[in-house]
């Protein structure tokens, strides 16, 4: 089924924006290292390790990532941005963990990504205004 209604949400405002951080840091992150790092010991994990030779990765998160300042930082940098786009830049968050040198993500590696999506969010509004208006 396909719902063809318009239903307009606004964009969140701080403290939405915050508690989107927070919902959407704790689900890929937080309960993903949990999930995931707690499979290295299993059966699955240890014949994959023996058959193919490599090491387990285990993904970690600086201690203080997304609370306090920068979390009060990374929320008031992402005004204009909606609650899909907020989700999405935890997802590129948790891809930057996976692809760093040592499974690890820290404040300036989040904030690089962050800077990124915020330019990208920006230079989309500006396009926005340019579309001609439709009557």
């Amino acid at each position: 089924d396909r719902c063809d209604e318009l239903l307009p949400l606004p964009i969140p405002d701080d403290m939405c924006r915050r508690q989107l951080i927070v919902h959407y840091f704790d689900i890929h992150f937080r309960k993903f290292m949990d999930d995931n790092n707690q499979d290295d010991s299993s059966l699955t994990s240890r014949l994959m390790r023996f058959f193919t030779k490599q090491k387990p990765i285990i993904v970690t998160v600086e201690k203080e990532l997304m609370t306090g300042d920068q979390l009060e930082l990374t929320t008031s940098v992402t005004a204009g941005f909606s609650g899909r786009e907020i989700a999405k830049l935890l997802i590129a968050l948790q891809s930057a963990m996976y692809t760093s040198r040592d499974g690890c993500l820290d404040f300036a590696l989040a904030w690089k990504v962050i800077e990124i999506k915020v330019k990208e969010n920006n230079q989309r509004q500006s396009f926005d205004c340019m579309k001609p208006k439709s009557f």
